[in-house]
């Protein structure tokens, strides 16, 4: 297990609902998190989401997310859940990727949010290699030549040490 299990932000009020949401099902979140050996972002760029990270074992970096939308009138919490894998090669400044090709809609409960997610967990550590698309990524190659590529520090956090 990574030193850290949680990165991100912490609840601003600029989704009231969304965040209270959240609060109510962290626990068994975290718990999640914890038993497949995730690490957690939470509200990326202040968005009603967390997104579970991962190391895939075909290689690269994959996650499972989990929307939270409350549109509609009267407002309704949604859960939404999706799946992605990405593998970038920087010497040919490309990045192969596959994602589920919909959110899936799961009942706003703790229990059935687990199982969802535990469900694309699973076809997403599922998938062969030949599912990923080539897509190129947004450096150059000068760039990645010259060090300048920077990532985050959460993605770093997920590297293996070499």
């Amino acid at each position: 297990m990574h030193g850290r299990l949680i990165f991100g932000n912490v609840e601003r009020g600029d989704h009231p609902l969304e965040e209270a949401f959240f609060k109510t099902i962290s626990p068994p979140l975290e718990d999640f998190a914890r038993h497949h050996s995730l690490i957690i972002w939470k509200y990326p760029r202040h968005a009603p989401q967390w997104i579970f990270h991962f190391l895939h074992p075909l290689g690269g970096f994959a996650s499972v997310t989990l929307y939270c939308d409350s549109a509609g009138k009267p407002p309704r919490i949604r859960a939404l859940i999706q799946g992605h894998w990405y593998v970038d090669d920087y010497e040919q400044a490309i990045r192969r990727v596959s994602s589920l090709a919909t959110l899936r809609e799961v009942p706003p409960a703790s229990e059935q949010i687990i199982a969802g997610l535990e469900d694309i967990l699973s076809t997403v550590t599922a998938w062969p290699r030949s599912v990923l698309t080539v897509s190129p990524l947004d450096v150059s190659p000068q760039e990645i030549a010259d060090s300048k590529v920077l990532r985050s520090e959460f993605e770093l956090s997920l590297r293996l040490p070499t």
